[in-house]
């Protein structure tokens, strides 16, 4: 069994179905929330596998969004390089084993940026605002319908939960920051959640930008 993810048998079952060579050397890197995600090397070249225990209708819908939006960036040239799904040899692009759902794509070589350096703060400025340049003629079809609620599955709440306990115990002056703002944020999020509408969406982007996040 690979270590907190997935057993060895089904990543050379992915690479099989794939067609991405035969495995020679599987990395498990670092994981985000949802998924587990793998640096395979194979006879064929350098690949990301990422593995998730269960995909519900919601995350079905926002898998097949980034592969709708990463296939738009490529088809447009965009100039930063990002990932190109690898459809298996049914031609579909999430392939559904006993331990989980795998996608494929073709790893992009390169080094994580530094927050603290204000020349990758600058590029990230940069790459966001022409993200949103090749984003503009992305089809208005294709966009998800906007939630009836802001915050319909909690995540900010937990957030605030956690903030709370902090504020109780400050060990940081962040915490002691929070402390002092926490009536006002927890007065903005009910506001937020009882009397706002979220609007259509107008450009599709990842709503927790940071380097946790791979693509």
């Amino acid at each position: 069994m690979a270590k907190n993810g997935f057993s060895d048998k089904n990543l050379y079952e992915v690479s099989r179905r794939h067609g991405i060579g035969q495995p020679q050397r599987i990395k498990l890197e670092e994981d985000g929330l949802i998924n587990h995600n793998y640096h395979v090397t194979t006879d064929k070249g350098e690949y990301m596998v990422r593995g998730c225990r269960e995909l519900d209708e919601r995350l079905l819908e926002r898998r097949k969004l980034e592969h709708q939006v990463t296939r738009h960036l490529n088809d447009k040239g965009f100039q930063y390089q990002t990932p190109l799904f690898i459809p298996n040899d049914q031609g579909q692009l999430i392939t559904k084993l006993d331990e989980g759902f795998f996608e494929v794509y073709q790893r992009i070589p390169g080094t994580p940026g530094n927050h603290g350096k204000e020349k990758d703060k600058t590029q990230r400025i940069q790459a966001m605002a022409q993200y949103h340049a090749a984003m503009k003629d992305f089809p208005q079809d294709t966009k998800p319908e906007p939630a009836k609620v802001y915050d319909p599955t909690q995540w900010i709440q937990k957030g605030i939960e956690t903030m709370q306990k902090q504020a109780q115990a400050p060990t940081e002056e962040a915490d002691e920051i929070i402390a002092r703002n926490l009536d006002l944020i927890v007065d903005a999020y009910n506001l937020v959640t009882t009397n706002a509408t979220p609007n259509p969406a107008t450009i599709v982007a990842h709503s927790d930008f940071h380097d946790g996040n791979l693509l």
